[in-house]
C-alpha cells in the first residue's frame, strides 16, 4: 500500500475513462455514465468500513480484480493531499491506514470513489449515503 499523489491519480482514473474530469468526485464521474443506477447505504457514515465494504459487495468485487486499487476519499484533499494505492487484499489495511491518517473512516460520510484500472472499473460512493458501480466498457463515445 503506497499514498499516490491527487494530481497522479486524478491522471489515472482520467485516462482509464478517457475523458478530462473537471473535479475528482462522484457526481463528476456519474455524469459520464448516463443511466448510472444509485443504490442505498444502510448505516452510512455510522457503519463500519468492513460493513459498508461488505454491503456494497465492494469486498467481493475486489477480490476478483487484478492489479491496483485507487482510493480517493474527502479527507485525501485536505489531509496529506495524496489517495491510496494497495492490492486489493490490503483493503483492511488501507481502511487502518486510512483512519491513523486522517482520523475518518474510509467510508465515514464523506464522497469516495475506488477504481481498477485493470478491470476499468470504478466504485463511486456519495456523500447522501449511496453508491454506484460503473465499468469503462458502459461509456458512450
Amino acid at each position: 500500500m503506497q499514498p499516490l499523489n491527487l494530481a497522479k491519480a486524478k491522471a489515472e482514473l482520467e485516462q482509464m475513462l478517457g475523458v478530462q474530469l473537471e473535479r475528482l468526485d462522484p457526481d463528476t464521474v456519474a455524469a459520464l455514465f448516463p443511466g448510472i443506477r444509485w443504490k442505498s447505504i444502510v448505516g452510512w457514515g455510522t457503519a463500519s468500513d468492513e460493513d459498508v465494504s461488505h454491503q456494497t459487495n465492494l469486498d467481493l468485487d475486489l477480490g476478483r480484480e487484478g492489479g491496483t486499487i485507487t482510493l480517493v476519499t474527502d479527507p485525501s484533499f485536505y489531509v496529506g493531499g495524496c489517495a491510496l494505492s494497495f492490492s486489493p487484499a490490503e483493503l483492511s489495511a488501507a481502511s487502518a491506514f486510512h483512519l491513523s491518517e486522517t482520523n475518518e473512516r474510509i467510508f465515514g460520510g464523506g464522497d469516495v470513489l475506488v477504481w481498477s484500472a485493470a478491470s476499468s472499473s470504478i466504485w463511486l460512493f456519495h456523500h447522501e449515503g449511496i453508491f454506484a458501480k460503473a465499468s469503462c466498457g458502459s461509456l458512450e463515445p
